[in-house]
């Protein structure tokens, strides 16, 4: 599912010609060629995929490691003099969203803005001549604070890979921060910063935004995105437009599918995990993704805000997301390879060594037709029993194996990584668009 790419170093995913990118910062580094990337491939039809279930966000991303590509970093300078306050325990503003009546975007961005910031992936590249810097950029949500640190929502590929992070505030003030935790399949990660590194004045100036309820929203309803696009120079950044579509879904990794808002605004490379405001001045949605192709103008995307909250609690408490796995890569079987004799279920193109398909004696081309008493049809079947599972969870499956049914009793694994997603031939040829790559912007 991940390809390289040497100029733009941007993630895209073909869909019909159309090309789907993760929003993180490409401008700077052109001038590196033949940055290493993995390849996702997007198959239309029968895909096999990895089942692993218990996925917060009703979807997931995978992404591999990426290589950085080279910029320089200039440091911006303090606008004006900050004048001392003294303020023994320094405390961030909560935004107070106007729930009555629609905001303008003026008050909005006003009130949001410091609320966003610009995030500086460091890592250290090596190729086959050289290793030298190399940094990404993206954007990020101030969400909590306590006695000792102020928390940000970001994107897990704005900030995974990560050697060092510098954050950006409002005004230009850059502080180290470090990962509390991130979720790769579902795009999410949030980082922290040491609230005695932030200067006290600093602190009077930024706030925590509002979070929605991205339940709420509707189609036409006002959206805007502030973030960072292309470079730091273009901090807080605001675009407006409208919601164009929501519970949007997306084959964005083996695991799942992912659900967004689908969004008009302007989300340029930068924007990512920055926020998706709606019209009551609350976020909505973490911008994460952008549909971009010469025949294509204002397809953005983010993820819905509701679907954020579930992940980052557990990302500031565990630092990971525990889901259960079965530990197979699979497919539907359709009717169409049905009626060769095969019977309807999820096929079991890998066994993951170790997991507990593994364990409970699960192999290779196995059909599973049951799974804890519930008979299934197509792996996305499958997917939802899994959410509403738990490590450690004894679950019966049924399987055909050789013409022959038998019962496996399996005790549910933690998802340890994404499996990689492999490829099933179709019953017949058919003209089918493939393949399609995934760049990442800034790195």
């Amino acid at each position: 599912m991940i390809n390289n790419d040497d100029s733009n170093n941007q993630h895209n995913l073909n869909n019909n010609d159309d090309n789907i990118f993760l929003d993180d910062n490409d401008t700077n580094n052109k001038s590196n060629n033949n940055n290493g990337m993995g390849f996702l491939k997007f198959v239309a039809g029968m895909v096999v995929v990895s089942i692993v279930g218990g996925g917060v966000a009703g979807g997931s991303y995978a992404f591999l490691n990426d290589y950085l590509t080279q910029q320089s970093l200039v440091d911006a300078k303090i606008a004006g003099p900050i004048k001392t306050v003294d303020i023994i325990e320094p405390k961030l503003t909560p935004v107070v969203a106007a729930m009555t009546a629609p905001n303008t975007i003026t008050q909005i961005a006003e009130n949001v803005g410091p609320s966003i910031v610009s995030i500086i992936n460091n890592q250290s590249v090596t190729n086959w001549i050289m290793e030298y810097q190399a940094s990404g950029l993206g954007s990020g949500v101030i969400f909590k604070e306590d006695d000792e640190k102020i928390y940000i929502i970001t994107n897990a590929h704005v900030v995974e890979g990560a050697e060092t992070l510098t954050v950006t505030f409002i005004g230009n003030e850059k502080v180290s921060a470090e990962v509390v935790g991130m979720d790769s399949l579902t795009d999410v990660a949030v980082i922290s910063v040491d609230k005695k590194e932030v200067p006290v004045e600093l602190i009077n100036k930024i706030s925590i935004a509002p979070l929605g309820d991205s339940d709420q929203i509707r189609v036409g309803d006002l959206a805007i995105a502030i973030g960072t696009p292309l470079d730091e120079a273009y901090n807080n950044t605001v675009t407006a437009g409208i919601i164009s579509a929501i519970n949007r879904t997306i084959d964005v990794s083996a695991e799942s599918e992912m659900r967004l808002i689908q969004t008009d605004a302007a989300i340029n490379p930068g924007n990512s995990g920055g926020a998706l405001i709606g019209p009551s001045g609350e976020v909505i949605g973490i911008n994460t993704i952008k549909l971009v192709d010469d025949k294509v103008e204002g397809m953005g995307f983010a993820i819905p805000i509701n679907d954020v909250k579930i992940i980052v609690d557990e990302l500031v408490e565990h630092g990971r997301i525990i889901r259960p796995s079965l530990g197979i890569t699979g497919a539907t079987m359709t009717q169409d390879i049905a009626q060769f004799e095969i019977p309807v279920g999820v096929y079991v193109a890998s066994v993951v060594p170790g997991s507990a398909a593994d364990i409970g004696g699960m192999k290779q081309h196995d059909i599973i037709l049951e799974f804890d008493g519930v008979k299934i049809t197509s792996i996305e079947e499958l997917r939802e029993l899994l959410k509403g599972k738990e490590v450690g969870d004894q679950v019966v499956v049924r399987l055909s194996r050789s013409g022959e049914s038998m019962d496996l009793n399996l005790t549910l694994t933690e998802v340890e990584q994404p499996a990689i997603t492999e490829e099933m031939p179709q019953p017949e040829k058919k003209e089918i668009p493939v393949p399609n790559q995934i760049f990442p912007f800034g790195w």
